[in-house]
């Protein structure tokens, strides 16, 4: 699921949704893309901001539209 919802890159293959290639098309996949797993997906190990920062970098929001401490 990681792999479909872009937040990995796959180690090998291709993976398709909705016809775009989740590495070369992923904010395209991205955007017709539900998805919510159902165990907790974050880490209980750090605060809630370097949770919410990772997320942000992984989908690429660019730092400008962050509020990075």
């Amino acid at each position: 699921m990681r792999i479909l919802s872009t937040q990995i890159p796959p180690s090998g293959g291709s993976a398709y949704i909705g016809g775009y290639n989740v590495t070369d098309d992923a904010n395209k996949a991205r955007k017709i893309i539900g998805y919510v797993p159902q165990e907790i997906s974050v880490w209980t190990d750090i605060t809630a901001y370097d949770n919410l920062l990772i997320y942000s970098k992984i989908y690429g929001i660019p730092s400008s539209e962050r509020k990075e401490k």
